[in-house]
């Protein structure tokens, strides 16, 4: 009796394990499935290159007095220059993303009165150049899904700056060398549009604030009048117009039904448990 008791125990024990073996496979294909849709939704299909082209124009460098005995004044500005640049990004979410990109600005430097009253007699154009090679990294918010048809958006980041200084006259002198390294923030305001599955152009104007190449120990520096203020970051204004290259697939599923399928497996598996 207690010799079939036994085998009846084994028998039970050996058919539960049978049992229990497929719905573990199941259970442990249908979790890798989840990961690997939910990777899919958020790294597969959003990764893009773009380009862009525009103009640039920085602010106020410094503001001098020619003699230290006049009441006149005049700051040292730049001209509205040329900017291209180029960059990777990825939308992680419906309406996220990041972007690293590189800029490059040239703009020819200048003097202009600044009394308030509309003289121009401290005017001088052309006594020098100050390129600049920005690396920048930011946080993008859609209004709508990065993929409508159009969309407004933000960015909010940080930069760093290589500002290299070409004399064309003996007014401005390179102290510290012809380059200066200098670490910002910036911000942006665009719309974006969809051309065509893969294709999408941005308009977007920019708005950086920069550590100004003019101040600190081995700075820049402009001769030829007494430095009345000399701001320690110098505003950057650049409008931009870009053409981006998305590299999702027509094929691949939208980020709503694949939640959505991820959320229906999970509902499936929770009606199927004990």
């Amino acid at each position: 009796m207690m010799k079939r008791k036994l085998y009846v125990a084994v028998g039970l024990a050996c058919a539960q394990l049978v049992a229990s073996a497929p719905a573990e496979a199941q259970r442990k294909h249908e979790d890798d499935d989840v990961v690997r849709q939910m990777l899919w939704a958020l790294l597969g299909p959003d990764w893009n290159l773009f380009g862009n082209v525009g103009i640039a124009q920085n602010g106020r460098f410094l503001l001098q007095r020619p003699d230290a005995s006049l009441l006149t004044q005049r700051s040292l500005r730049s001209n509205t220059g040329f900017a291209i640049g180029a960059g990777v990004g990825v939308d992680i979410l419906l309406r996220t993303g990041w972007r690293l990109s590189y800029n490059f600005n040239s703009n020819d430097l200048e003097f202009r009165t600044d009394n308030g009253d509309g003289s121009d007699e401290l005017d001088i154009d052309d006594i020098g150049r100050i390129r600049s090679h920005t690396v920048a990294l930011e946080v993008m918010r859609y209004m709508f899904p990065s993929t409508a048809i159009f969309t407004p958006y933000a960015t909010v980041g940080a930069l760093g700056t290589w500002w290299k200084l070409d004399q064309e006259s003996d007014v401005l002198v390179p102290a510290g060398g012809s380059t200066q390294f200098r670490l910002g923030a910036l911000t942006s305001f665009g719309l974006q549009g969809r051309v065509a599955h893969h294709w999408r152009v941005r308009l977007e104007g920019t708005f950086s604030t920069i550590r100004n190449p003019f101040t600190g120990n081995e700075s820049f520096r402009a001769l030829g009048g007494v430095v009345v203020d000399e701001p320690t970051h110098v505003g950057k204004r650049e409008l931009r117009l870009s053409g981006l290259y998305s590299f999702g697939k027509p094929d691949r599923p939208s980020r709503e039904r694949v939640r959505e399928e991820i959320r229906e497996r999970e509902r499936d598996r929770g009606r199927r448990r004990p």
